[in-house]
């Protein structure tokens, strides 16, 4: 396979990884790591597996997140971490909880951006501690380093927002201001972010993410967040 995967993705580069590709027979399943499950490449950033069949392994960090037409769930290895997707109606990610280690199977995909993985199977393997949230700055979540991990940050709040997906506030960054973002579930109203008042500083827990609806996929971070009580 003729691959020109130019490692010119940051997080490959940051993580100082070299990449082998495997020929495995059509269909079959190859298993990889969640830093590989986030690899990029070429110009637009893309998700290097997209459209193959692999295993993957982490431990749940946080309870699955509904949207209105799709549900995301967040794991790790202790390293990196990656997220699961199903589209609506499926709720097959709402019975697994922070500790438990699950194995699954599906294919790759990209979600606004986001690489994540379609399961198509999915197996719980044993139960871990839960993971706990990494301390890290609002400009270090403004990159590919962090994206699907469970951590905590802070910032001053510049600006509410809401869009079709859900509410959130904007924080400043140190090159563009960074968002918390909380999704709007099938059937539910917006959260209320009234109450979080501009200028105050806040700290916030959730799943580093990413929205970024056209190439290149290299910005358009964003922090997950579950409710209003997490901020």
């Amino acid at each position: 396979i003729a691959v020109a995967i130019r490692i010119a993705a940051a997080r490959v580069a940051a993580l100082g990884v070299t990449l082998a590709v495997v020929c495995a027979p059509a269909g079959a399943q190859t298993r990889i790591s969640l830093a590989q499950l986030g690899f990029r490449s070429g110009p637009t950033f893309s998700a290097v597996y997209a459209g193959q069949k692999v295993v993957v392994r982490g431990v749940v960090s946080a309870p699955a997140f509904h949207f209105i037409d799709y549900s995301m769930l967040a794991i790790q290895d202790g390293s990196n971490g990656g997220v699961l997707r199903v589209a609506v109606p499926d709720v097959s990610l709402e019975k697994y909880r922070p500790g438990d280690e699950i194995e699954a199977q599906g294919t790759v995909s990209s979600q606004y951006g986001m690489t994540v993985l379609q399961p198509e199977k999915i197996n719980v393997v044993d139960r871990k501690p839960a993971p706990q949230p990494k301390d890290l700055a609002p400009g270090e979540l403004q990159s590919m380093m962090h994206l699907g991990e469970l951590v905590r940050t802070q910032g001053p709040v510049v600006a509410p927002y809401r869009n079709s997906g859900g509410a959130g506030v904007f924080v400043v960054g140190p090159k563009d201001n960074y968002r918390l973002f909380i999704p709007r579930a099938p059937g539910q109203d917006f959260a209320n972010v009234d109450s979080i008042r501009l200028g105050a500083t806040v700290r916030f827990t959730g799943i580093a993410l990413q929205y970024c609806p056209a190439p290149p996929y290299n910005s358009g971070f964003e922090l997950l967040v579950a409710s209003v009580n997490d901020i």
